[in-house]
């Protein structure tokens, strides 16, 4: 018992392992996982089916019931990719399980199925607004190991068995669970850093990149802001490299008051700067009319004690019905063009 035991955990351990990191590359890094594409959660979806067809190949056999750490599957599928992966995954794997062994156990193990997917997804819903992330994954994992427990008792009816798979199950899924998700929080957070601007602690253009091809595929109102700091050359030239990037530091700080996640600011050049408004162009107008007149009267202090008051040139953009954000964009700087060429200091928003 004991050698086929662990040769079957070994092999479940390795298969989440593994799982884990192909979910990583499928899903740029479980960052946001209520704006996963579609093809994103297909590919999940079809990576969690085989790695759980694999862990049940792998499990541990005791009266025609099977033991394996698929609980553990189900609590970081859960957590990370969120109920729309996680329950077609559990149903793949209970309905394939079903068709290929036509048993008592398997019968039984497609109810509970069933029973699980409501009980998870509320309790992942209600964990996620009381606890912190860690506190609400090792609630999944307790929670799926007791009905587990009790699922297998009541089948095998060995509860010396059953209570010894559990210990090692338990010492092993609570470890594992640890350190991966200490390795997927790193994982993120350099991912994360990866698509922030060094300078101005604001997101980069690598990331108003894959924000605007993930914003393709949904159809909310969307207006597209592009920003320049007048003369901006002039102020380098002038006082020097280090003034121009106090300046950019405090447009950024001053951006960061006025924009929320959902109207999230990049910058995208030397002195240039990107607003995704969720709105339309006149609600969008209404922001950077705000922004422009709050930085026009900022003076901002540089290093050597000299103070310079700047000004903003804006294109604004509304995305069009069938349109892709690249082309709203090229409207907006469009639009800004036109700012520019009528004297600056302006908000110009696309016809």
């Amino acid at each position: 018992m004991a050698n086929t035991l662990v040769v079957n955990t070994l092999a479940n351990l390795g298969a989440i392992i593994i799982n884990i990191y192909l979910l990583f590359k499928i899903s740029d890094g479980f960052v946001g996982q209520g704006t996963f594409k579609a093809k994103q959660i297909a590919a999940a979806i079809a990576c969690e089916t085989v790695v759980g067809m694999l862990m049940m190949n792998f499990s541990y056999v005791v009266y025609e019931t099977r033991f394996d750490l698929r609980f553990l599957l189900y609590a970081f599928s859960m957590k990370y990719l969120g109920w729309k992966v996680t329950v077609p995954t559990m149903v793949n794997l209970a309905l394939g399980r079903f068709l290929f062994e036509v048993s008592k156990s398997s019968w039984l193990n497609l109810y509970l199925t069933f029973f699980l997917i409501v009980t998870l997804t509320f309790l992942h819903a209600w964990a996620k607004r009381r606890f912190t992330d860690k506190q609400e994954l090792f609630l999944s994992i307790t929670y799926l190991i007791a009905i587990s427990f009790l699922f297998g008792f009541y089948l095998t009816g060995d509860i010396q068995k059953t209570t010894l798979i559990y210990i090692v199950y338990g010492i092993l899924a609570y470890t594992l669970a640890f350190f991966l998700y200490s390795i997927v929080n790193d994982m993120q957070r350099i991912l994360a850093l990866v698509k922030i601007d060094d300078l101005t602690q604001l997101n980069n253009f690598r990331k108003f990149q894959d924000d605007r091809q993930r914003l393709d595929t949904t159809e909310v109102d969307l207006s597209i802001a592009l920003i320049d700091i007048d003369h901006f050359k002039n102020y380098n030239d002038r006082y020097g490299h280090r003034a121009g990037d106090v300046i950019l530091q405090e447009i950024a700080r001053i951006f960061s008051t006025y924009c929320t996640a959902s109207n999230p600011v990049y910058r995208i050049g030397g002195e240039e700067f990107a607003i995704l408004i969720q709105g339309d162009a006149q609600a969008a107008a209404y922001l950077l009319e705000k922004i422009q007149k709050r930085i026009r009267y900022q003076e901002i202090i540089l290093d050597a004690g000299d103070s310079v008051s700047i000004t903003l040139s804006i294109g604004i953009a509304q995305r069009q019905k069938g349109e892709l954000l690249q082309q709203t964009q090229e409207r907006a700087d469009q639009a800004l063009y036109r700012a520019k060429r009528s004297g600056r200091d302006r908000v110009e928003v696309a016809g």
